[in-house]
């Protein structure tokens, strides 16, 4: 294994590293993955069965339909890097910094 300098553990620290920026908890984002990809295939499932009991004598009509429903797609956002993260909230603490000397009418706006 390589030996890192301090500054170089950061450097790869910021690279590396990962934060969500969906704006929940990791702990929620846990359970909400799992949930939101099995909602798509249960509404699939819940729509051929309501078909098939609705229509149980002309099996022709009942494929033709089952055919026609579309799957629909989840796919989870990547995270931000913590360098990206980081950043942002520099942005936002800035923008709210200057939010709140405008609304004491400490500087004019521009």
């Amino acid at each position: 294994m390589k030996i890192r300098s301090p500054q170089q553990k950061k450097a790869l620290s910021y690279a590396k590293d990962r934060r969500n920026s969906y704006g929940e908890s990791d702990k929620g984002a846990r359970k909400s993955i799992c949930r939101h990809k099995t909602l798509p295939t249960r509404a699939y499932r819940h729509k051929i069965s309501q078909f098939l009991k609705i229509n149980e004598t002309n099996l022709e009509v009942v494929e033709d339909k089952v055919k026609s429903v579309k799957r629909k797609k989840w796919k989870k956002c990547p995270d931000i890097s913590l360098k990206e993260w980081i950043e942002n909230r520099f942005e936002y603490r800035r923008r709210m910094f200057r939010a709140r000397l405008i609304r004491q009418n400490k500087i004019e706006v521009k």
